[in-house]
């Protein structure tokens, strides 16, 4: 499986059951990146991207129990530890700012992770975002 998050300066996800942030540009990049195969995220996520085309997209609330090889899970309020195994990509969207957090990326991006490619783009409500791509 391949998971798509977005991440601030200290790793964190969400704070007090929401989300840190959110940027109409960077959910067109995960519509394009993703647009070949399977697209899986929760209820949640979904509101982000109701409305924008996206029929590839599965919601379930067993999302990365179901996601399968080569598919894509976007994550948003999950503890991806226990998963680790199972995923082969990590496609990370960094903020470059610093937001108030309670939920962080679990896993570390040291060995066996390596950076394979590195993008950084002007959003719609962010001066820059920087997406780094990591594989095993």
């Amino acid at each position: 499986m391949i998971v798509i998050l977005c991440i601030d300066d200290n790793n964190g996800m969400m704070f007090n059951h929401r989300r840190q942030s959110k940027d109409r540009i960077l959910l067109e990049d995960v519509i394009a990146y993703s647009k070949e195969n399977r697209l899986y995220l929760n209820e949640y996520s979904y509101k982000l991207f109701s409305g924008m085309g996206t029929e590839n997209i599965i919601v379930d609330p067993e999302f990365l129990d179901r996601a399968g090889t080569g598919e894509y899970c976007f994550v948003e309020d999950r503890s991806l530890l226990s998963y680790e195994q199972k995923i082969e990509k990590l496609i990370i969207y960094k903020w470059n700012r610093r937001y108030p957090a309670d939920l962080y990326l679990d896993i570390s991006l040291g060995e066996p992770w390596k950076i394979a490619d590195t993008k950084e783009f002007k959003g719609y409500s962010h001066e820059k975002i920087t997406k780094e791509i990591y594989i095993k």
